[in-house]
């Protein structure tokens, strides 16, 4: 089962499912592969700005945590099925301060 608050979301593609982990590892490996700025890329990406490829590479970097095996095809037909799987990523790699359970409340500027 995926842990949200490690960057992970469960997603199911071609009748299996898969465990996504967006992480500084994915991030890494991302980097080494196209050569791009992980953070960047992904800031970019979540206004729409990524090419189909990078997409996919990203994707394949996600799963090699749970899923080492997992081929760019894999990735590719992950998205096909279920194109919010990369927004959902985003979103549970960096949880609000409300959301986090390693946060305490604190008052705004302390």
């Amino acid at each position: 089962m995926a842990n949200r608050f490690k960057g992970e979301v469960t997603v199911k593609a071609e009748g299996a499912e898969y465990t996504l982990r967006m992480d500084f590892n994915a991030l890494a490996e991302f980097e080494s592969l196209t050569g791009m700025n992980g953070l960047d890329w992904a800031q970019n990406a979540e206004t729409g700005d990524a090419s189909v490829r990078d997409i996919i590479t990203m994707m394949q970097c996600c799963l090699l945590r749970h899923h080492p095996e997992a081929s760019r095809r894999d990735a590719g037909d992950i998205i096909s099925e279920d194109t919010g799987a990369l927004m959902r990523l985003f979103q549970a790699s960096a949880p609000t301060q409300k959301e986090s359970p390693y946060q305490k409340d604190t008052p705004a500027g302390k």
